[in-house]
């Protein structure tokens, strides 16, 4: 049976709009919120079975056409119950969640774990903790949550929480705060140990976990009231493909690496090298490999896709298995997630495929050619930021306007896909690494950046940096007799903080999109007005007022409101 679901609002919105036959043709309408909830006697056995489709659970991020992953009833049911086990749910269990309910995490880790447990959860938007991350934490403290999960960007954010707002947080009662979605960061975790230990945080709540769309949502986990495992690996063997604790080596260089747990239920792992399909040791690096009833069906309406990504089989014929995508080691039973075979770029939790992003800033300005960029990710404080390599036509070497040019790629990437670019090299036609078969090298664009290298044909290099920008304080109330100067360069030195560039490359007359500045960012910018003004704003405040000039005039309006506001209030005591 198809349904449209909505609720009882909407649907006097939008009845027209719903029946129309080109939209929605005759399908019955349900209002969700109307429903006569105390009525379990007209329940109905809608007669599914385990391998029936669920619903589809469409890949995240990628700018491109997403796939459709087919999840049965069973996948479901296996993984519920492998959630259950791994994380010591039950009944009693509380749980708090800012995810979106269209991300697996939020919609079946949260929602429909605590709904297959009959336990109670607690819903609060992503926006109340993009605006203010202590809200999330007060939330656990208030309705003492035991179950929170959340990317790793998240935690980062907690970090920057000032010690004032911290004031009467008690963490006691959080006993597994799952860090996923997203690649995890060992000093994030130990970070974010050490600060919030004194709100009664405590190390074994840590739980790092590990999944992806088609295995329905978990495969791997942490022990449950076990201690996160961290492990100090080599450097310089770890890029050669080889696990080595750095203790076993001469070389200076190490690197502090957090395993991601351990297959769960009947789930069945192998490590293999991608290119001979052939099962690897413990202790060297290969793409993972999964087996089990969470994996899900296959690809909506792509079969030939889902035979390879759903049925791989081992040089030696074992399977079948779901090629995840990822590169992993084994180590003491546990997996360690070291890559991304697929190269995929993950900001926030959200995945991007690298060549969708690559079209679309190549797409922002005609000095920069087709198919010759490289779009990658780099870690920066803790969280991955996107850097792109890109090659620029011959034609416009001599007249090239670089300011001009990297501005396009930070407006036309926030535009499409909500990223903040945090560097730009450009680069000579023809000098972009690339296989002799044509095939962009990215990682080998990424080693050298890291690196500090020089790529061949370097024009310009555009890196958002905190060291020059204003040291302007931003984080002030502002005093209702503020003039437009005072405001206009507190809007101006905020930006230049967000967006880590100097105050003179800040143009008054840009919109805050084709300055850069992506959607958390502009959200985390009205809770800062919200501070300047001494009134809560709305968090779309940049996309009502999408400039500097619009934002300084209402940033007047409301002070000279709230001035009147306090002057009517002291005449009328």
């Amino acid at each position: 049976m198809t349904v449209v679901l909505t609720t009882a609002e909407n649907l006097a919105k939008s009845g027209d709009w719903l029946r129309d036959p080109e939209v929605f043709g005759q399908l019955p309408q349900l209002a969700v919120d109307a429903i006569e909830m105390a009525s379990p006697d007209t329940w109905e056995d809608p007669g599914v079975s385990h391998s029936d489709i669920a619903f589809l659970q469409y890949t995240s991020g990628s700018t491109g056409t997403p796939k459709g992953v087919m999840v049965s009833h069973g996948n479901l049911i296996h993984n519920s119950n492998l959630i259950e086990r791994a994380f010591g749910h039950s009944t009693q269990s509380v749980f708090v969640t800012w995810l979106p309910l269209f991300h697996d995490l939020g919609l079946i880790g949260n929602v429909l774990q605590a709904l297959y447990l009959g336990a109670t959860c607690y819903l609060m938007t992503p926006v109340a903790f993009l605006q203010q991350p202590v809200r999330w934490l007060r939330a656990i403290s208030t309705y003492r949550g035991t179950t929170s999960m959340a990317p790793n960007f998240a935690y980062e954010r907690c970090l920057s929480i000032p010690l004032e707002q911290r004031t009467g947080l008690d963490l006691s009662s959080w006993c597994l705060a799952l860090n996923g979605a997203e690649p995890i960061r060992a000093q994030t975790v130990l970070d974010f140990e050490a600060t919030y230990a004194a709100h009664g945080f405590r190390r074994t709540t840590t739980f790092p976990a590990y999944g992806l769309a088609e295995i329905t949502l978990i495969a791997l986990t942490a022990d449950h009231d076990g201690l996160a495992q961290i492990v100090d690996a080599d450097a310089d063997a770890y890029r050669n493909g080889r696990m080595v604790d750095h203790g076993e080596t001469s070389h200076a260089s190490a690197m502090a690496l957090i395993a991601s747990g351990k297959p769960r239920s009947d789930l069945r792992i192998v490590i293999v090298d991608p290119e001979t399909m052939a099962s690897l040791p413990d202790g060297h690096i290969g793409e993972l490999w999964i087996h089990g009833g969470s994996v899900c069906k296959g690809y909506w309406n792509k079969p030939e896709e889902s035979a390879r990504i759903f049925a791989a089989r081992t040089v030696d014929g074992d399977g079948p298995f779901l090629r995840t995508g990822d590169m992993a080691f084994l180590r003491n039973g546990e997996v360690f997630i070291s890559g991304r075979l697929k190269e995929m770029v993950i900001v926030r939790g959200q995945n991007h495929y690298p060549q969708d992003l690559e079209n679309i800033l190549q797409q922002s300005h005609p000095a920069l050619r087709e198919d010759c960029g490289a779009a990658f990710a780099v870690e920066v404080d803790g969280e991955e930021r996107l850097v792109v390599v890109q090659e620029v036509e011959r034609t416009a070497l001599r007249n090239l306007d670089a300011d001009a040019v990297c501005a396009a790629i930070r407006s036309s990437v926030v535009e499409a896909a909500d990223i903040q670019v945090h560097g730009i090299v450009l680069i000579k036609p023809a000098t972009l690494p690339k296989t002799s078969s044509g095939k962009i090298q990215r990682r080998q664009c990424q080693a050298t950046f890291v690196s500090g290298g020089i790529f061949e044909g370097e024009i310009v290099r555009d890196i958002a940096s905190s060291s020059d920008v204003s040291q302007v304080d931003a984080d002030v109330r502002l005093p209702f007799d503020a003039d437009i100067d005072h405001v206009h360069a507190l809007i101006v030195a905020k930006l230049a903080k967000q967006l880590r560039m100097p105050v003179a490359r800040i143009d008054p007359g840009a919109s805050f999109s084709d300055l850069g500045l992506d959607s958390s960012a502009a959200v985390g910018f009205a809770s800062d007005v919200e501070r300047w003004i001494g009134r809560r704003q709305d968090s779309s405040l940049l996309w009502i007022y999408p400039n500097i000039d619009a934002l300084c005039n209402h940033v007047l309006h409301e002070l000279a409101s709230v001035r009147t506001h306090h002057q009517q209030a002291e005449m009328s005591a």
